[in-house]
């Protein structure tokens, strides 16, 4: 009788890492589950994109790669050699206070993967905590974590450490356009079905995507459907380049081996984003957790 209510529970639950329905009510959470699958998928996404980030930090740390050059010039007075906004992240030290105050991201993953570790009866870390072996834990338990009342909590850590992490090396989360959204969807003027046609963009990384106008969920072997739908643009390397975030000698490489067809001229080659796009996937894929 209880598991029946436990589940009863789970039902009626809104995702609770804040998605909210076209109409502005709480998205609800996968059966059983307490997180909708886009979003699980976003936070595994997130915190995959945390150990890259981080990897970054030892390069940002000094201005211009270091030197005693970003030391004060005379007739000012002394200040540090690094950069204090990416030093704060890795400080385990740091302690936010207020609202938009820096984490040490170690920290953070730290306490939550050993609460992960405690909860789920696992042996206490063994050694030094890094961040890639936290991501890694939370990981491997992710699919557990959506089903507990904490992931809100959890999941709104992990955005503001990347969002403090992309600020502090000024970089930009990368979405891409994958096509109109073909969900069949009531007119509310006509009362009659129609194309939703609302603009789906994704984050390269992330597994699924959801309509911000219908909500539909599009899982990532979808796409190569929905980019069709925009029927083929093509795009120069140039293009390509910003819309990928690839240089154009590693594009060049890539039409080379996945022997892309040329929309364009000789002097002026286009090629099909769907082609780019299936060439950074199969370059990128997502290794399971």
């Amino acid at each position: 009788m209880n598991d029946l209510a436990d589940l009863d529970i789970y039902a009626a639950t809104p995702c609770l890492l804040g998605c909210v329905a076209g109409d502005g009510e709480p998205f609800p959470a996968q059966h059983g589950y307490r997180t909708c699958d886009p979003c699980a998928d976003r936070l595994r996404a997130t915190l995959n994109e945390l150990v890259e980030l981080y990897a970054l930090v030892d390069d940002a740390m000094v201005p211009g790669g270091g030197g005693a050059a970003a030391r004060g010039a005379p007739g000012h007075g002394s200040r540090s050699p690094a950069r204090d906004s990416v030093i704060v992240l890795t400080d385990p030290r740091t302690h936010a206070v207020e609202d938009d105050d820096p984490h040490s991201v170690l920290a953070v993953l730290s306490s939550w993967a050993d609460n992960v570790r405690q909860d789920t009866g696992q042996d206490p870390r063994g050694g030094p905590a890094t961040v890639s072996g936290e991501v890694a834990v939370l990981v491997r338990w992710l699919d557990w974590a959506t089903r507990q009342y904490w992931i809100g909590d959890l999941g709104q850590e992990v955005d503001e450490l990347a969002h403090q992490l992309r600020a502090a090396l000024g970089v930009q989360e990368r979405t891409i356009p994958v096509g109109p959204c073909p969900a069949r969807v009531t007119d509310p003027g006509t009362g009659r079905l129609t194309t939703c046609g609302g603009p789906l963009r994704a984050r390269l990384s992330v597994e699924r995507i959801r309509c911000p106008r219908c909500r539909a969920s599009w899982p990532r072997d979808r796409w190569d459907d929905l980019g069709g739908e925009l029927g083929t643009p093509v795009s120069d390397y140039a293009s390509l380049s910003v819309w990928l975030s690839t240089p154009t000698g590693t594009l060049r490489r890539w039409r080379g081996e996945d022997e892309w067809a040329n929309h364009g001229s000789r002097r002026r080659p286009q090629f099909a984003r769907t082609d780019a796009l299936a060439s950074w996937r199969r370059r990128h894929a997502a290794v399971p957790g």
